[in-house]
């Protein structure tokens, strides 16, 4: 099992820096350099390779506790880190550095500013099953900044213990850590016209074929490619001073976002799928070979137009991969970062829990939770012994400091059976607004407690089209959304605005296995007028807001 939080160290830039797409970026190493939109010279920083977070110290930000019991082997253990793909001061000054090799002028004024991201553990001996068989063994929302950390808590198995350690030994370990980030920058001012009929799209063969399963950026380039030979895209250009691959990889990607998401896949599954392509448009520059793209389960239908004449922005993926290794080389000897404890020992007198917050990240606590914790009861076998009772909360502050992870202890006070091993917890989570879900006691002797939560997160996609808007004059559009939680109505909203990407995502938690919703789509037009399509009904993941008289 595997559990991801964020911890976010916000800085002072609070402007969203804007890059060009159109403008390949420098590489330097560890990191690639963007240019910005207005400054010349100026370029923005894309760390390329996630590593473990230190302390002031330099010690890492890491943990590795197997537990055992008498007579046995290793039973479990619980695997701790925080990771960040940032760079230090010192990486900054090579870097810019060897950017005045190419240009003299150039200064480095910032990061990259991403706008979303996943965040995804791969591991062979983490997770339920197949321990020999590296998979995606979890996913969480990743941090935006350059330099922020997110917090990585692994429960394993028996055989995933003993498996982890003896690959900490060597000098690459098996947990990789893989960032799955979304970019935002200026594209050139083409002068074309987008033109997407979904239905012939959806209709190809291999598009047909490959449902459930995934495709390379190589595949869905050659796929994109017969398409326009056939005419289900169309790209009208206009002028002689377009350059052609620069607008397909504009094209290609807008189709791209609102067909697939990416996700990783197995290496060996990744390269039978790229054996028989070759490198790509869409996958040459970052090595997005890591992931496969899988069709969004929503079709879309009919017409889709876009308009290139002008400067637009658009957003890029880019997957950021490294190795947690090398940390045992190091630290392998010291309690501090890999320890056993031997749960049956007598003079074992003291038992530490560990709590993990499952399925959380900070962004989206701070929005919805107060706190969320346990309500921790030990009783013992003499009954003189006073019961104790202990609450340990995750709040907003202790969430942010200490990622996903928190501890309690308690004493053995002379009891000599497995029964000291015994306790009992209830649940509790409290969301903003006043809401409480309370659980019942669960009684366990586990060393970890996986603190679930009673609710699911969701995306619902929505989507525009701009020649729509602009045959019609609308110049923003807003849906508005209710939905019940726990017997509780909320109510919230977002807005597309034209010049800007019309496709949004709005973020909402709901009780398991009830996915409905309402909407109520308001159009915008330039003379000040308003119309709405009043409220709906829908259980879909999609919305295309389009607008007709």
């Amino acid at each position: 099992l595997v559990f991801f939080a964020l911890t976010f160290l916000l800085t002072a830039a609070g402007l969203r820096a804007e890059v060009l797409l159109d403008r390949e970026p420098v590489q330097v190493p560890k990191a690639l350099l963007f240019r910005d939109h207005a400054d010349e010279h100026g370029y923005h920083y894309m760390p390329l390779a996630p590593k473990i977070a230190t302390w002031p110290d330099g010690k890492p930000k890491f943990s590795f506790i197997q537990y055992v019991r008498t007579g046995k082997e290793i039973t479990g253990g619980i695997l701790h880190f925080l990771c960040t793909f940032g760079l230090t001061q010192t990486e900054l000054k090579e870097a810019e550095q060897e950017l005045t090799r190419i240009d003299k002028d150039g200064k480095i004024i910032g990061p990259v500013m991403f706008v979303s991201g996943q965040f995804y553990i791969i591991s062979a001996s983490a997770g339920e099953g197949g321990i020999f068989s590296r998979r995606v063994v979890g996913t969480g929302k990743a941090p935006l900044l350059a330099g922020s950390e997110a917090a990585v808590s692994i429960a394993l198995t028996e055989e995933g213990s003993t498996l982890l350690m003896e690959s900490f030994k060597k000098p690459t370990s098996d947990v990789s850590v893989q960032f799955l980030m979304t970019y935002q920058g200026l594209t050139p001012a083409y002068q074309a016209l987008l033109t997407v009929d979904w239905d012939k799209v959806y209709n190809h063969k291999d598009f047909k074929a490959k449902v459930g399963n995934f495709l390379v950026s190589a595949q869905i380039q050659k796929i994109y490619d017969e398409l326009r030979e056939q005419g289900a895209i169309k790209l009208e250009v206009i002028g002689e001073d377009t350059k052609m691959d620069e607008l397909l990889d504009t094209a290609y990607n807008t189709i791209t976002k609102m067909m697939f998401e990416a996700k990783p896949v197995k290496p060996e599954e990744m390269g039978q799928a790229q054996a028989s392509t070759s490198s790509s448009r869409l996958g040459n520059l970052f090595g997005i070979a890591h992931f496969g793209y899988f069709q969004k389960q929503v079709n879309l239908s009919g017409k889709y137009t876009v308009d290139l004449t002008r400067r637009k922005r658009d957003q890029r993926e880019v997957p950021l991969t490294g190795n947690i290794g090398g940390v045992y080389q190091q630290y392998g000897q010291t309690s501090e970062f890999f320890s056993v404890v031997d749960l049956d020992d007598p003079n074992f007198e003291e038992r530490t829990i560990n709590v993990i917050l499952d399925g959380e990240d900070l962004q989206t606590f701070q929005q919805y939770l107060n706190f969320a914790g346990i309500t921790f009861k030990k009783e013992y076998e003499n009954e003189e012994m006073k019961p104790i009772t202990e609450d340990l909360i995750f709040d907003r502050t202790k969430f942010g400091q200490n990622g996903n992870k928190l501890s309690l202890k308690y004493r053995r006070k002379g009891d000599q059976t497995d029964k000291w091993l015994e306790y009992e917890y209830k649940p509790i989570w409290s969301y903003a607004g006043g809401l409480e879900v309370v659980g019942d006691w669960i009684k366990t002797n586990q060393p970890v407690i996986t603190l679930t939560p009673p609710h699911k997160y969701r995306y619902i996609e929505v989507l525009a089209e701009e020649e729509n808007m602009n045959r019609n004059g609308i110049i923003r559009i807003a849906v508005q959304f209710r939905h019940k939680n726990f017997g509780r109505q909320l109510q919230k909203e977002v807005v597309l605005r034209k010049g800007e990407p019309l496709n949004i995502n709005y973020v909402y938690f709901h009780e398991p296995n009830n996915l409905e919703y309402e909407y109520n789509i308001t159009w915008l037009f330039k003379d000040n007028t308003r119309v709405s399509s009043g409220w709906k009904k829908a259980t879909d993941p999609f919305i295309y807001a389009y607008y007709e008289k």
